[in-house]
This record gives C-alpha cells, sequence and structure tokens, in this order.
C-alpha cells in the first residue's frame, strides 16, 4: 500500500545554550588511538604512555611500552625511552617535584602492585617497593603539598564474590619513601571515579563497582588533607561518571565525557563545571569530535588550558567499538566555536533531533545543492527518519522528517537532481536483530514523500544501499540475518513494483554474504549500467543493471567499501579480519573480475574509500566510524599513500572534482556542524608531506572465515607456534589449544561454540598474532 507523507519544513536556527569555550584540533599521537594511558602534566609538556592502543582489538592483553611527551608551545609530540618494567595499564599518577610516580595497574594477565617513579628531566625510571594497598586497577591520585594521595580502585571479576572494591586513603611522602594510612573515603569502594584539586583540597567522585559496571556512583566528597576529614559535596549531575576526564583551571574543577555502563550505548559528550564557592554543578561544554562519547582519556592544564585526548568507546565491542586518536586544546575563556580544520569548512546543517549522532550519508548534487541524512549510524537507538537539503551551499538547510509515524536507526540516501532523490531506511536494531527496511521517494525537493516499498513487501532487515540508473531502473539491497544472506530487490517502473533479483552467482541463504555499511555513501559505485556492490568475501557485478550477476573469487577479509574511476579501474577497502590491526587495499583493472592486493597505511583504519573524479588513479579512504582525524590519499592507484588532516569521524565522503568535495561528519549540538567542504589542495598535500608508512606483512592466514565447525591456522613461514587461543568478544578465553611445534598448519574445533564473533589469537616465537573471525 501507497503512503504520502506531507511535510513541515523548518528552516534551520542554531543556538549555542550551553556551550562555553572554543576546541582546537592538535596534532594526534603519533602511534595512534590510545586508552588507559598513564598521564601528567611536567613543565610546559603533557606526558602519556602505556596503556593499550588499537592492537587491543585483536588481543586485550597487549599494553604498550612507549613513552611520549607533548610540548604545549609547538603542537609536536616526542618519544621517549620505552618503559623498562613490565607494561600495564590502568594506572593512576601524580608529580611532586621533579618526579612523577606511576601507581598500581593491570599487565595484561592480572592485578599489579607496580610502584615506579620517572625524571622527565633524564628519561629515567626507577622500581620502587610495591604499592602497600595491594594489586587493584583504576585508583584516583593526586598531589597536595608535596604529598601524593592514592584511592579507590578495585578488583574486577565475573564472580561478585572475587571483587575488592578499596575505600583507603594511602598518603606518599617522596622525603621519606614511606606511605600513610589516612582517612579512608566515605563512600562505597568503587573504581574509574574522577578527581580534582582546588585550593588546597581535593575532589573526588563518580565511578562504578563490578567488572562492567554494573553500581554505577554519581556521589562526590571533599577531602581536606589539614584536618585529615571527608565532606561530601554536591553530587556529581545526570549519573554518567565512568571513566571521565578531570581536571581543574583556575579554581573550579571540570569533569567530561563518561558513560554509565561500559557496554551499552549510555556514553556521554558533556563537560561539566564545578564551583566550589555555591558547591554546584553547571553543564559547561560539549567535546567534539565522535558524538559516541568516550571514556578512559589522558588529560593535562597548562597556562589556563585543557587539554584532552584518546580514550575509548566500549559500546559495539563487536564490531566498532572505537578507540579515539583524536586530540584538542580547550580555551574555557574563549567564545564558543567549533573546531577549525585547514583542509575542511564547516557548511552548516539543518536542526536534526537530538538523538542524531553524525550525518551519515549526502547526496551533493553540485556544489550548491546537497542533501544530508542525520542518523544514529551504528548504535541501537532509534531516531526520526529526517533528511536535510540545501541549494546554496549550506547557508541555510530545510530539514523534514520523511515518515513520522516511524523510528529508524540507519538510512543511505541517492538523488538523481536537485528535485528527485531515494532513501532507503531501516527500522530496527540492525545487525543479528530483527529488522525492517523500506524505500521512500520525493520529486519536489524532498517537500513530500511516496513509500515505495513497503516494511511487509520485502525480507530486508538491515537495509545497505539504494541506486538508480534511471528515472525508472533501480536497485535497493540489504542484509536478511534471519537466513544470513544479502538479498537484492529490483524495480524497472520507478519504484511502483519491485522484485528479488534471483541469479545464480547471488548469495544464498545461509552464506553468511552480507553487506557492510560504515560509510552511507561508499558501501557500493555504479557506472554506466554497471554495478558493483561488496558483500563480505566476495564482490558482486551486473553489467546489465541488476538483471544478472558475477561474483568475484573469495577475498582473505570482509570487503567493505569501493569505488571505480571508470568501467575498468577501481579500488577496494576491507577490514583485515585476520590481523585487525589493519585494513587492507586492492585494485582492479578488469572491472572487478580480479583483484591484486596494494599496501595501505597503517593508520587510520581506513574501511571507506572514494575515487575523486576527473583525477585518474586519485582515491580518498577514511576511517568512518572509528573516530580518527585522519584521512589517507592517494594519487596513483595506491603506489603511494599521503596523510590529510580530517574532522575525527567523518561517517562519509563524496567528491565532485578534486577541489569540490563533501563530508558527512558528528553533529556538535551547540555549533553548526555536521556537513564539510573540502577546501584544501592536493598537490600540495603531494609536495608538502612525505607518503605515509604502509602495513607490515601478516604471518597467518585462518580459513574459512565465517566458520562453522572448526577453522585452520595456516602457517607458511613455518613459525614455532606455542598455543592458539579463542576468545570471546569481550576477551575471555573460551578455548586454548597447546602447539608447541612448526607445522604447516593448526585446526581449531569450535562447533561447541555458540554463533557470534570472536577473537582467534596465536601465541608464536616472535610474540602474539590475532584477529576476529565469526562463528555461524
Amino acid at each position: 500500500m501507497k503512503q504520502f507523507f506531507t511535510l513541515v519544513l523548518v528552516l534551520s536556527t542554531i543556538t549555542m545554550a550551553h556551550a562555553q569555550g572554543k576546541w582546537d584540533p592538535l596534532t594526534p599521537l603519533p602511534p595512534g588511538p590510545r586508552e588507559r594511558a598513564f598521564h601528567f602534566t611536567f613543565g610546559d609538556k603533557l606526558y602519556v604512555g602505556l596503556g593499550r592502543s588499537h592492537r587491543g582489538y585483536s588481543d586485550i592483553s597487549i599494553n604498550e611500552k612507549d613513552v611520549w611527551s607533548y610540548d604545549f608551545a609547538t603542537d609536536t609530540w616526542q618519544e621517549h625511552g620505552n618503559f623498562p618494567g613490565t607494561p600495564f595499564r590502568n594506572a593512576a599518577s601524580f608529580v611532586i617535584g621533579d618526579t612523577a610516580y606511576i601507581v598500581t595497574g593491570h599487565d595484561g594477565s592480572d592485578y599489579v602492585d607496580f610502584f615506579w617513579k620517572y625524571h622527565p628531566a633524564t628519561d629515567t625510571w626507577e622500581e620502587l617497593p610495591p604499592f602497600p594497598g595491594g594489586v587493584q586497577s583504576f585508583p584516583v591520585a593526586f598531589t597536595i603539598n608535596d604529598k601524593g594521595y592514592v584511592t579507590l580502585g578495585g578488583i574486577g571479576s565475573d564472580q561478585p564474590d572475587n571483587t575488592v572494591y578499596h575505600t583507603y586513603l594511602l598518603e606518599y611522602d617522596p622525603a621519606t619513601g614511606s606511605w600513610t594510612e589516612r582517612s579512608d573515603f566515605p563512600g562505597e569502594g568503587r573504581w574509574r571515579a574522577f578527581s580534582f584539586v582546588i585550593d588546597g583540597k581535593a575532589y573526588v567522585g563518580g565511578g562504578s563497582r563490578e567488572r562492567e559496571s554494573g553500581l554505577l556512583f554519581s556521589d562526590t566528597y571533599r577531602y581536606d588533607p589539614v584536618t585529615d576529614s571527608w565532606a561530601e559535596v554536591a553530587r556529581f549531575p545526570e549519573g554518567w561518571g565512568l571513566g571521565c576526564f578531570s581536571f581543574s583551571l583556575e579554581g573550579r574543577g571540570y569533569v567530561g565525557e563518561g558513560a554509565r555502563s561500559l557496554y551499552d550505548e549510555n556514553y556521554r559528550t558533556k563537560v561539566w563545571e564545578y564551583d566550589p564557592a555555591v558547591d554546584a554543578w553547571a553543564h559547561i561544554s560539549n567535546m567534539p569530535g565522535s558524538q559516541q562519547g568516550r571514556i578512559l582519556a589522558y588529560s593535562g592544564v597548562h597556562n589556563g588550558k585543557a587539554y584532552v585526548g584518546g580514550g575509548r568507546n566500549y559500546s559495539d565491542y563487536t564490531l566498532y567499538d572505537p578507540f579515539f586518536d583524536d586530540f584538542y586544546v580547550w580555551n574555557k575563556d574563549d567564545p564558543a566555536e567549533m573546531p577549525a580544520y585547514s583542509n575542511w569548512q564547516s557548511v552548516g546543517r539543518g536542526e536534526a533531533d537530538t538523538t542524531q549522532l553524525g550525518i551519515f550519508s549526502i547526496a551533493a548534487v553540485s556544489e550548491d545543492t546537497i542533501w544530508a541524512l542525520p542518523t544514529v549510524a551504528l548504535t541501537a537507538p532509534q531516531a526520526p527518519l529526517e533528511i536535510m537539503r540545501t541549494t546554496d551551499g549550506g547557508n541555510e538547510w530545510v530539514t523534514a522528517t520523511i515518515d513520522p509515524e516511524r523510528s529508524f536507526y540507519r538510512a543511505s540516501i541517492f538523488a538523481r537532481n536537485g528535485r528527485e532523490a531515494w532513501v532507503m531506511g531501516t527500522q530496527g536494531m540492525g545487525a543479528f536483530f530483527d529488522g525492517q527496511a523500506a524505500v521512500y521517494h520525493t520529486t519536489d525537493g524532498g517537500q513530500s514523500w511516496e513509500l515505495k516499498l513497503d516494511f511487509m513487501d520485502n525480507i530486508i532487515e538491515e537495509g545497505i544501499g539504494i541506486h538508480f540508473f534511471d528515472q525508472n531502473t533501480g536497485l535497493c539491497w540489504g542484509n536478511n540475518w534471519s537466513d544470513s544472506y544479502l538479498v537484492i530487490y529490483r524495480t524497472a517502473d520507478g519504484g511502483a513494483t519491485w522484485e528479488m533479483v534471483d541469479s545464480p552467482n547471488l548469495p544464498e541463504p545461509g552464506s553468511w554474504l552480507a553487506g557492510y555499511s560504515p560509510s552511507g555513501n561508499n558501501m557500493y559505485d555504479a557506472v554506466g549500467d554497471t554495478i558493483w556492490i561488496p558483500a563480505d568475501i566476495q564482490v558482486l557485478r551486473s553489467t546489465d543493471r541488476g538483471v544478472t550477476w558475477t561474483a568475484t573469487e573469495s577475498f582473505p577479509s570482509s570487503s567493505y567499501s569501493l569505488a571505480f574511476e571508470d568501467a575498468q579501474h577501481g579500488m577496494l577497502t576491507s577490514d583485515n579480519f585476520f590481523n585487525m590491526l589493519r585494513s587492507r587495499a586492492y585494485v582492479t583493472e578488469d572491472g572487478g573480475a580480479t583483484w591484486a592486493e596494494v599496501d595501505i597505511p597503517e593508520t587510520p583504519l581506513a574501511v571507506s574509500i572514494e575515487h575523486i573524479p576527473g583525477s585518474p588513479g586519485a582515491y580518498v579512504a577514511h576511517s568512518t566510524m572509528f573516530p580518527s582525524p585522519e584521512l589517507v590519499y592517494t594519487p596513483n592507484f595506491g603506489q603511494e599513500w599521503f596523510i590529510v588532516e580530517a574532522p575525527p569521524t567523518m561517517h562519509t565522503l563524496q567528491f565532485l572534482s578534486r577541489d569540490v568535495g563533501f563530508g558527512g561528519g558528528p553533529i556538535l549540538r551547540d555549533h553548526e556542524v555536521g556537513v564539510y567542504r573540502w577546501q584544501g589542495d592536493f598537490e600540495e598535500i603531494m609536495t608538502s608531506t612525505e607518503p605515509a608508512r604502509v602495513n607490515p606483512e601478516a604471518r597467518y592466514q585462518v580459513f574459512p572465515n565465517p566458520v562453522v565447525s572448526s577453522v585452520t591456522v595456516h602457517n607458511p613461514g613455518g613459525f614455532l607456534i606455542s598455543s592458539v587461543s579463542v576468545l570471546d568478544s569481550r576477551g575471555r578465553t573460551v578455548l586454548n589449544k597447546v602447539v608447541g611445534h612448526r607445522q604447516e598448519s593448526v585446526e581449531v574445533m569450535l562447533q561447541d561454540l555458540p554463533s557470534g564473533f570472536y577473537i582467534i589469537r596465536i601465541q608464536d616465537e616472535n610474540g602474539q598474532q590475532a584477529g576476529r573471525i565469526l562463528k555461524k
């Protein structure tokens, strides 16, 4: 049944009700994303070290040993000598005089009571006697009057009887090297709390209990070391107090980001200010960058400004679970402005619903006429299906709701011109959940929409893409997760009727050949009558507008995105499913019949790619939902790559030429941001920067993937494999096979494991290598 929706259009107006201060992007930490690192300010530098990098995707036990300092004056990072001991994460730090102290944490296998001191002037470390409070993670630490204080922290466990959370407060005197017990923290024991110091008094609050949050706290207390006493103060508002960053500036305390539960979608980007004079909290700003929020970031203050970077969002652990490498300075006294990027200029956004996180799909008809779809993207909540459109290059946007009767979690748009467009939206949770997809059509610039393919008239549970070859002939496609395969529908009468395409080379039910959409634009490409669609480890191609199809031979990893410059030449990017630390890239010169792998930089994790029209061999790849502030650009079909600055979490890209391009990014509530226009110069980038480093080779191949009953680890290099382990999506070992020799292949039986994503980890003479597998 056809439905028509006539819309009330709203001209966007942006208010800055809560914002204060200006955030500016800075040079990110060179090795890339980092969470759970120690951090402290010493002199004119911010020190960041240890912790866990994006290598934690493949093996959560890996901790980093490197130590870096950021120079506030020059916006540059310097690498120092590696930490000499066993690397650990979740530590607390404090600074007394010319020495920094790092205390407790987790070494990847167990909780530790390590206590080290570091001399920044000489870049030397000294191990001290173990922390007397015992082994633990996530304590808080602060310095008052040349004494260091450590409190809270604990030992998490899946078994409640094995959890321990502390309330003691220990004072460290560097003059004697001794610890003294002071008055206990008055609230319940916890970890992942926040702290800051104002006028010789410490403020401690927030945090959680149990391994994965369980019990969340918002109570906050003030400690006075002169009287060795605690007093309760105003509670931290709204309750998102897990893993926040915190600092003090000019007599006030600041606490930002945070979550309510580690693995849920309950993350925030708000920054709160505490005023001790009135004992009250106020929402003072919002973090820029990804609007998914983050926890366990690093931060510091210098000359009245705050610096915040890194961290992680665990809310979708099995698939995207992003690590952050963006880094910002916040000047709280400047007028509230959006971050400025040298290569990109904000062209505003419409007034989207407050649940929307970013612009996921755009259709730039010209440099003046742009359609944009906001979405909650890869998170579970639902939001209205909205469309935003500008005809003057972004000076004025019109926002409308396409279907006011339903909520959606993702959508993509195809525009034939400035008046006619098609939208495919998904109602439901997406992958591994029941969902429904529908197609809508407008011919009047979005003022009214007609439902062309109803939810009940197709079996797509997660919509991926839509494309029209002309006014009448088009395709839409998506995943049927009930039967685990990608399905395609075709219309030849302008959407009046649709038929599911039946071709021998298309995925079959149960094949797990499905589509992925890390970007709302770059999940397929079409040239003339030819269209290419990635379907997991294959690429589907039709040269007759979707009537018949061919499929490539299998790739070793899932294909995410592709782009073609003509009917023969194209590039493809994929997640290396086995070695998750890098993306993979391929080129074709025969229309996709065959593909050859080319090198691509290790970071950012580029999983989406866009061709630059009019420039043979020129492509831009970006990280989409992985919140990197960088893109990679190749002018020569993947032979060289160059790093390009970009707003963090650029969800989607579309270039019309070398000079005209648009990106969809995060929606920052207090700023006109969401759609960006390219204003950089690719030629200048090539001449002013060195080509980026490319990826190392993986040592192993793992097949099949997805797997039904058993998986084989192929060892072509003849390495000495000591063991092969399988971990669940949260890093717990569910299977371990001892090997102990250099055999050519190792078979691991998985038939007793439930369906889902797992991590397979191989320990050999050179260390560890790991990646994801999908168990059917």
